[in-house]
């Protein structure tokens, strides 16, 4: 453009004096410069304004070069897009927003047992709130439209995700690329509507996703087919943003359980999404995630499986979100078919008991059994096409071979004892009437052996042989133990399945409230939620037989005895879950989550306390790189507040390492905080209690001062009541061990009965040596230690762990660590208040302020480096302030020529 612009210029000009000319030679009969052609004058206007439009698209481009390298450095807020840098005034690097999961799935379709994959497609919301965003500022409400839009820097922002917050999505278990499965998806948030948050509207912003493809279900066990119930997961995972934080960790963007969507949806008298199931159980609860219905409310089925139950659970990582899919197979009629069919085939060798006794019995015999038994073997052999290629066995193969083995050894082996015994292979005579062998019966007419009682070949019941008799009554028992057996494991199964997709669903959950997060499907075609606790609601859903409590009793008394078959044929699974655990194991759970709740965000940024003016406040300010130490009181004298620690130096962690790797994680951590805190605050044991400590505890009782009304707005104190010796309310009082004179602190030592009369009223540090009770610390966590430490569950178990230490070893000090750590927006509103009264009230005079070796970047700080302006302007040019620099490096340059720069100069 800027080449370009001089010749524009020129031609515009030539086409013009053409004009120009033509019009002249027109004379009076054109109407001179009539007819939309350009004068002289208005000629040189035109060019005058193109040569300033390219004057200022290069200033233009140059002004943001800079502003995009200010940003770069850690000033600005900038985007790179198409050779321009967009400024959005936002910056993500150690804080973003949760983000919900809200999965609504089309269909589920090709489920395989043997590549144990399956079909789906389903669509992905996230959903979150951002506060840093403003309306008229970072979007704005369309009129026209009916909604909000961004604005079109934040549209631009697709480069660099620490200045505009777009989570990206992936199927973590997918078998299909991630480019082949994605469809139709979003490129940028939209903003769907405006809520409350704490008094305050945000935007709830919304990415869709769409994923059609192949996925992997590891979990399918098809060993209890046909009765088997399967587990289905689509598990969503996010992918981390570029770059670390600024205390070097990973940039994961965190999944949680969805709420806004579905808030959203009952909060309208009319479903706006009637081809979408919903369960509606009362005005704030309802289902979290979609499943696509037909006009009637049915569900499709996959295959031969029908839905069952669905459920959404925030995993472990925090990364991923795990949605569970519970299939169950349709057994009737066709499967429980093949079990009768199998089972009158046994029946039907049976009836090879009844050929009477003749010379061909045996043959008889034996050709029923054998055809019976060659059909056995071909059905079992043939499996179902669904399992047909899977390597393992299933019950309905189990069942079939168990079959065969009964026939040919029980029924076969029958029949031939049967020919022995009652018919044999001499017919005439036996080898002798008084041995143990066979012999002739002359009234039976018959061989007979002689090791049994006759009894066995006479005719019983059924018309047919005593022996024969038994073996049929054999087979009737074993039938009827086998169908229960097979029941029994089945009905194990499947409440074990169910219930372990139920536990892996609520347990986890944060925020339980009455309903289970695992929704039931009946088969009238309805979801329906179930309460939480109630697990015989949750069984009867895959009920095989009738009564089901006292199936359930059975088991747990046989799970009890420890001997009986069903514990040991069905034991817990191998992370120890078990389906008579499931009540307790979920109450631990829940229980263990409200422990760890106890120390998380909602009750570390809100302490409430009373302050009192005898208080003395100590804070630990634990920050990502270094620490303070300070005290704040009140001073009785001229009724200000005094502060301490202020202008020593903060404690600086090692190289690399934060407070967790300095102190927490270390194996002497404790002991150096112990030391740091006694050297700092200057503690000691108190040995006696003085009577008007008391009396000024129960003056500050009755004083009542409260932090919410007492206090600045934001501000959270502590009941720190007194102060070890030394701390700094005042200069005096420092030395003076915190009492308003030094006699007095004598006096109180020396006489603990007696209170000093006519002595001014003692401050909080005469009440820290009187008191008994602990007087606290507040260990103010802020920067990324909220991730490390409040953020984190494992984080949170070391951190009690280690104040429980540190408190252990200062318990002599009788003061003990409160762990306070505010949220991001508190921290930058005190940030703000903080900023505000010292630029209203504070000296900004910073002529006598020396930069710190950290801040002394020019030649890498080295103070024997010769710079050139060049370098200086490179280093320093964020500062705007050329003239201020020059000056500096001309009184600079003057200083290295007469004698050698110090570090002062430098």
């Amino acid at each position: 453009a800027d080449a370009g612009a001089g010749a524009g210029c020129a031609a515009v000009a030539g086409a013009a004096a053409a004009g120009g000319a033509g019009a002249s030679a027109g004379g009076m009969e054109g109407g001179g410069a009539e007819g939309g052609r350009l004068a002289a004058p208005d000629l040189s206007q035109l060019c005058a304004a193109i040569e300033r439009l390219v004057e200022g698209q290069a200033a233009l481009q140059q002004a943001l070069a800079e502003h995009s390298a200010a940003g770069a450095s850690g000033r600005g807020s900038l985007v790179e897009h198409g050779g321009f840098s967009v400024d959005t005034g936002l910056d993500y690097q150690d804080s973003w927003p949760e983000v919900e999961v809200t999965i609504a799935v089309n269909k589920i379709e090709h489920f395989d047992l043997a590549e144990m994959s399956f079909d789906a497609d389903f669509f992905v919301f996230l959903d979150w709130v951002d506060h840093r965003l403003q309306r008229g500022v970072h979007y704005n409400y369309n009129a026209e439209v009916g909604s909000f839009e961004l604005a079109k820097t934040m549209r631009r922002c697709d480069g660099d995700d620490r200045k505009f917050f777009n989570p990206v999505v992936f199927v973590e278990n997918t078998k299909t690329s991630g480019d082949d499965m994605l469809r139709d998806s979003d490129e940028l948030p939209s903003i769907l509507d405006e809520v409350s948050r704490d008094g305050v509207t945000v935007p709830w912003l919304t990415r869709k996703f769409h994923f059609m493809g192949s996925l992997a279900c590891r979990e399918a066990d098809a060993r209890y087919f046909p009765f088997d119930l399967e587990r289905l997961q689509i598990r969503i995972a996010s992918r981390a943003l570029e770059g670390v934080t600024s205390a070097g960790k990973e940039r994961d963007v965190r999944l949680v359980e969805p709420s806004l969507r579905m808030k959203w949806r009952l909060d309208r008298k009319r479903d706006p999404l009637p081809e979408w199931a919903m369960v509606r159980q009362s005005e704030d609860i309802g289902m979290s995630h979609w499943w696509r219905v037909d006009d009637d409310g049915a569900v499709e089925d996959v295959g031969e499986m029908q839905l069952l139950a669905i459920g959404g659970v925030e995993t472990a990582s925090r990364t991923t979100y795990a949605f569970y899919i519970v299939l169950r197979r349709h057994w009737f009629p066709r499967y429980v078919l093949d079990f009768a069919i199998v089972s009158l085939q046994v029946v039907a060798a049976a009836a090879s008991l009844w050929v009477p006794f003749t010379p061909d019995m045996l043959a008889n015999r034996m050709s029923i059994t054998l055809t019976v038994l060659l059909t056995l073997v071909s059905a079992s052999g043939a499996r179902p096409p669904v399992i047909e290629s899977l390597h393992y066995p299933t019950l309905h193969d189990h069942y079939g071979q168990l079959m065969v083995f009964f026939v040919a050894s029980v029924v076969g082996i029958a029949n031939l004892l049967a020919f022995v015994s009652c018919w044999g292979m001499y017919r005439d005579y036996g080898p002798g009437q008084d041995s143990n062998y066979d012999y002739f019966d002359a009234e039976l007419k018959m061989v007979v052996n002689n090791l049994y009682d006759r009894w066995w070949c006479e005719e019983g019941p059924l018309y047919t042989s005593y022996l024969d008799f038994c073996v049929f009554v054999t087979t009737l028992v074993f039938m009827l133990l086998v169908q229960c057996t097979v029941v029994t494991i089945v009905q194990m199964h499947r409440f074990h399945t169910l219930l372990k997709v139920k536990h892996c669903v609520d347990a986890p959950d944060r925020d339980p409230g009455e309903y289970s997060k695992l929704v039931v499907y009946r088969q009238r075609g309805q979801f329906v939620m179930l309460r939480r606790s109630d697990i015989d609601s949750y069984v009867s859903q895959v009920a095989l037989i009738p009564r089901v409590r006292f199936f359930w009793r059975a088991w747990r008394m046989f799970r009890a005895l420890r001997r009986g078959c069903l514990a040991c044929f069905y034991g817990s699974s191998a992370d120890g879950f078990h389906a008579l655990d499931s009540e307790r194991l979920l109450t631990e759970a829940t229980d263990k989550l409200k422990r760890s709740a106890a120390h998380m965000p909602n009750v570390m940024s809100k302490l409430h306390v009373q302050l009192s003016p005898l208080d003395l406040v100590r804070v630990l300010d634990v920050g990502s790189g270094e620490m303070g130490f300070y005290s704040y009181g009140l001073d009785q004298v001229s009724r200000r507040i005094q502060a301490g620690g202020i202008t020593e130096p903060k404690l600086k962690y090692n190289k690399n390492q934060t407070f967790v790797d300095h102190f927490v994680t270390s194996a002497d951590g404790v002991m150096l905080l112990h030391d740091e805190l006694i050297a700092r605050f200057k503690l000691y044991a108190p040995k006696r209690q003085s009577t008007f400590g008391v009396a000024a505890r129960r003056l500050q009782s009755s004083v009542g001062f409260s932090a919410s009304t007492d206090s600045p707005p934001g501000y959270v104190g502590s009941p720190l009541r007194g102060a070890g010796r030394g701390d700094e309310v005042s200069a005096v009082e420092s030395l003076q061990g915190g009492f308003p004179n030094a006699a007095m602190r004598e006096e109180s030592l020396s006489s603990p009965d007696t209170s000093p009369k006519g002595s001014q009223r003692p401050n909080s540090a005469a009440s820290s040596v009187c008191t008994e009770e602990k007087q606290p610390v507040l260990m103010c966590l802020t920067g990324a230690n909220r991730q490390m430490l409040r953020d984190d569950e494992e984080g949170h178990e070391l951190l009690d762990k280690f104040v429980e230490a540190v408190n252990e070893s200062i318990s002599q000090f009788n003061v003990r660590c409160i762990v306070y750590s505010p949220r991001d927006i508190d921290e930058a509103m005190y940030e703000l208040w903080a900023t505000e009264w010292v630029v209203q009230h504070g000296d900004l005079d910073v002529s006598a302020f020396k930069l710190d070796q950290a801040y002394r970047t020019l030649k890498d700080g080295r103070q024997d480096a010769m710079a050139s302006w060049e370098e200086v302007m490179a280093e320093y040019s964020n500062l705007r302030s050329d003239a201020e620099l020059w000056a500096a490096f001309r009184r600079a340059r003057e200083l290295s020529a007469e004698v050698p720069p110090t570090a002062a100069d430098l």
